[in-house]
């Protein structure tokens, strides 16, 4: 990690798990992301130490997450996603690695963009592909999707909790995506995610975000992996979006 974010992250105050848990209640969540380049990071971060908490877990204030994509051989997910499809869902594995937990995760997005996820802890011993018609009961779809493994990622995460707002976020970058034992680096891109239950304009680093001129807008890193792999996928849909990335990147290299 960049040692100038290091010594920004310091100055929150720490916040444990399970006081983000009971504190901020988030039952029908309200997701909107950003994208910024990492080169200005540090200085939306020292804005923020004022009136955020930072989450600690084991005596870290970031944490790094492994997440492992399911999909149809057809990426039936990744298109009903391209479509605009209302009600979507995503299927992933996800590592924690601070904490050592394993859940696997259903993600879904509702017409109203009301977010929902049901996760099921796992044992790190199990056989996941042979468990996932199991745990896909489990977690109500009991349609025969034929599902294997897409999409790789690996990123750093800090969290910023507002009790008093009811509000939190997080903050993902280092990403990087793995499939086929090729791996695809983004050390240029930042996504921030404010989580609220209503209107995140009441948000201070939606504030702060605004004064760099960064927009909500969407984006999905299961996306972005899977036209990074493969330029000839069907992405009209998400142009704009690539776009932005590349100039993100420009940003970058060039600042």
């Amino acid at each position: 990690m960049n040692k100038n974010i290091t010594h920004i992250i310091d100055h929150f105050s720490p916040i444990s798990l399970n006081d983000v848990d009971t504190k901020i209640l988030l039952p029908n969540r309200i997701d909107t992301k950003f994208i910024f380049s990492s080169h200005i990071l540090n200085h939306i971060l020292a804005q923020l130490a004022d009136e955020y908490q930072i989450l600690e877990i084991n005596n870290e204030k970031w944490q790094t997450y492994s997440t492992f994509y399911y999909d149809t051989p057809e990426k039936k997910f990744y298109f009903h996603h391209h479509q605009g499809k209302a009600n979507r869902y995503k299927i992933r594995i996800r590592h924690y690695h601070t904490t050592k937990d394993v859940f696997f995760e259903l993600k879904s997005k509702s017409n109203l963009s009301i977010t929902r996820k049901k996760r099921i802890r796992l044992s790190e011993q199990i056989n996941y592909d042979a468990e996932l018609p199991q745990l896909l009961k489990k977690v109500g779809i009991h349609d025969d999707l034929n599902l294997e493994l897409s999409l790789a990622n690996k990123f750093t995460r800090i969290t910023l909790a507002n009790v008093e707002k009811n509000e939190r976020a997080t903050i993902d970058f280092d990403l990087s995506f793995t499939k086929n034992g090729e791996e695809i680096g983004l050390p240029y891109l930042v996504i921030c995610e404010v989580k609220t239950n209503k209107k995140f304009s009441n948000s201070t680093l939606y504030k702060v975000l605004k004064t760099q001129r960064i927009y909500p807008t969407r984006i999905s890193k299961y996306v972005v992996g899977n036209i990074l792999f493969d330029q000839k996928l069907k992405k009209n849909r998400f142009k704009e979006k690539m776009i932005l990335l590349k100039k993100i990147e420009n940003e970058y290299y060039t600042s």
